[in-house]
């Protein structure tokens, strides 16, 4: 919902990340958290109905076990940007490869 959903602040010899999504949540992480606030979510809007949020989190909770199973990620609107761990967190591994590594071994190597 934003236009910038990543970014990296340095001051310093210090580095942070921040994203706007959550690429550590494994779709049952998702679901587990949807289920939990199921009637908030309904409130808020984001859901029409306890019985919609139910079907999300049954679909979410199928293809984490079928990962596969390309019709619920259709449905879902789910690419392999999100159902790859691999590449779901390609960001932070390569911040942490190109910019924290590379800092840490300079100071190592100085000290």
């Amino acid at each position: 919902m934003s236009a910038i959903q990543a970014a990296e602040i340095t001051r310093g010899a210090c580095s942070f990340v921040g994203v706007q999504y959550h690429p550590e949540h494994t779709l049952a992480t998702t679901a587990a958290i949807i289920a939990a606030r199921t009637e908030r979510l309904v409130a808020e809007g984001f859901a029409q109905s306890r019985e919609d949020l139910h079907a999300l989190v049954a679909d979410l909770r199928t293809l984490e076990a079928e990962p596969h199973r390309r019709d619920v990620a259709w449905r879902l609107g789910l690419d392999r940007h999100v159902l790859d761990p691999k590449v779901r967190t390609a960001e932070f591994g390569n911040w942490l490869r190109g910019t924290v590594a590379p800092r840490r071994a300079r100071r190592a190597a100085a000290a």
